[in-house]
């Protein structure tokens, strides 16, 4: 073989093997490449809604204790523990004494539809006018008492909708009804009272939490995961048009949720790097993967 007919193999071999390097997964912007692969966003002006958090159990909607209307003695008790009754349904009967001592009949009935919580009175014993009789719970919905805090107490709606979570996951949608006019003087807390229909996964005594908006806001919104701060600042990594990484310093506002708003630093249209791993530089040349 001629000798530039080895050097013309050998270039061969050479450009060959470039053109395989650069297919393989070490090749640039490679798994195994010196040059890292970024996830990347797009500054966007978007709409977030600041909500808190409040929660309580499920009480009765409504409760009424029938009470004894006269002095005397309990003839009759006509209904017992758990038993649903409605409107006008006897509950238990009182034998009284007149001024002329002959006696006549008190009969008791029901002033709400719902089931008996308690019953008070045992037949043949005496009883005072305004003592308890029987207690009927209303179970056509539920009530829930909770509180709020002086800064957020004016910024919610009355009569919204609202929904709750229970603890075992289920969603329940209700209405906020009534906001206390004033506060509990020792705690500072507003009072809330919620009303929720009854149905399937609701139940007395169920422990319901309920996040109600009380602020919207629109801007550029960012996870709070991709600050990084230094010297008393917040900076995120900005991806240059030549793919490096630029640290750009920002102002941040309020938090909403997992996200926090810029106020100053990002423009619409912007890319930074939705995830970080503490290990960027600046100027560093990346692989952008964008969202």
């Amino acid at each position: 073989m001629r000798p530039w007919s080895a050097l013309a193999v050998c270039a061969a071999c050479a450009f060959g093997s470039v053109a395989v390097w650069a297919q393989q997964p070490g090749g640039p912007g490679g798994p195994n490449s010196g040059t890292p692969r970024v996830e990347v966003a797009r500054a966007a002006v978007t709409e977030k809604t600041l909500t808190t958090t409040v929660g309580g159990r499920l009480r009765p909607a409504n409760t009424v204790t029938h009470v004894a209307s006269v002095n005397g003695i309990v003839t009759t008790v006509n209904v017992r523990e758990g038993q649903q009754v409605k409107v006008g349904q006897r509950l238990f009967g009182i034998e009284r004494a007149d001024v002329a001592g002959s006696y006549l009949p008190a009969v008791i009935v029901a002033r709400i539809e719902g089931v008996v919580s308690e019953v008070h009175v045992q037949p043949a014993n005496e009883v005072k006018s305004g003592a308890a009789g029987v207690t009927v719970i209303d179970t056509s919905g539920y009530s829930l008492t909770s509180s709020i805090s002086d800064k957020d107490a004016f910024k919610i709606q009355t009569g919204g909708e609202i929904t709750g979570k229970a603890v075992g996951g289920q969603t329940l949608a209700g209405v906020l009804l009534w906001r206390s006019p004033e506060p509990d003087y020792e705690t500072g807390l507003y009072s809330l009272t919620f009303r929720f229909p009854n149905g399937p996964g609701a139940h007395l005594g169920q422990f319901v939490s309920i996040e109600i908006p009380v602020a919207t806001a629109r801007g550029i919104f960012v996870p709070q995961s991709v600050l990084v701060r230094r010297y008393g600042r917040y900076f995120v990594w900005t991806v240059s048009e030549a793919s490096t990484l630029k640290s750009r310093a920002v102002v941040t506002g309020a938090v909403y949720g997992d996200y926090i708003l810029i106020e100053k630093g990002l423009e619409v249209g912007d890319r930074y790097l939705s995830r970080i791993s503490r290990n960027e530089r600046e100027d560093m040349a990346v692989v952008v993967a964008e969202r």
